[in-house]
């Protein structure tokens, strides 16, 4: 399935998908005023510099850390730096409270998505963004689970990628980069899985495999509305062995998180 094939298939289903949640933390507990602070640092390398063109003009992740910001309340301002680095990662430091993004991980999904499907250059510019945008917030549910001591979610990773979801799509503005993050896992896992000595690095890692964490956002979306989105079992987008879980699984979820973030919602 091509990028832009599955882009048409689950855009529709990312529009009304909301995570409920409820109550107020009590203001002298966590300052209201905090927020998540993104700053992009001048790049010193010819492929830092290209990606660091086309986040610094893009507002996306700008307005969902503001939205963010605006709904949960947290005890200390939120530093997202996108850096030039060279190091091929993006992590949160609970030493130093803070996000690290550097501009050649991006670089690197972004290069491996062309490659997988070739992409004009609006749409590889778009695609960045997206990426850049799922990342950043995948470690914003890391930071949360430690800023606020939440309570054990699972495997973290997982969680992370839950928050990143869930908060995407309350938002109201996070659809394109849930596709991008949908479309990458699903077409890298399928190019890895063709390369030999690649299933032990996969394994060992503690991220779920790629297409674990394809099949685990398309069944949130699903199990929130199964009558309506019973196109993604029968265009095979979700096993059907799958979709017979998901509204449990959504709900549970959901559930979930709303008694982990209960106090800190406004």
């Amino acid at each position: 399935m091509s990028y832009k094939q599955l882009q048409h298939a689950v855009w529709i289903t990312l529009l009304i998908f909301s995570l409920q949640s409820c109550a107020l933390l009590e203001k002298d507990t966590v300052d209201a005023r905090h927020k998540i602070v993104v700053s992009y640092e001048t790049a010193q390398t010819t492929t830092g510099d290209a990606i660091f063109q086309i986040v610094k003009e893009g507002k996306d992740l700008e307005v969902l850390s503001d939205a963010l910001s605006s709904r949960i309340r947290m005890p200390q301002d939120l530093p997202v730096v996108f850096k030039d680095l060279k190091v091929y990662n993006a992590y949160y430091n609970p030493q130093e409270k803070n996000i690290t993004m550097d501009y050649w991980v991006i670089a690197y999904f972004a290069n491996a998505l062309y490659n997988m499907t070739p992409l004009s250059d609006e749409d590889l510019i778009e695609a960045v963004e997206n990426i850049s945008t799922f990342i950043a917030l995948h470690e914003t549910g890391h930071a949360f689970i430690d800023l606020l001591s939440l309570p054990a979610l699972g495997n973290e990773e997982q969680a992370a990628d839950e928050f990143a979801t869930l908060q995407l799509l309350q938002t109201g503005q996070g659809d394109k980069a849930l596709i991008a993050a949908i479309t990458f896992f699903s077409m890298y896992y399928q190019n890895q899985n063709q390369q030999p000595g690649t299933n032990v690095i996969q394994y060992s890692d503690e991220h779920p495999l790629d297409i674990q964490r394809y099949y685990n956002i398309v069944s949130l979306i699903y199990g929130s509305n199964p009558a309506k989105y019973e196109f993604l079992v029968t265009q095979g987008l979700l096993p059907e062995a799958r979709a017979k879980r998901s509204e449990y699984d959504y709900q549970e979820k959901t559930q979930r998180w709303n008694e982990a973030l209960a106090d800190y919602i406004r």
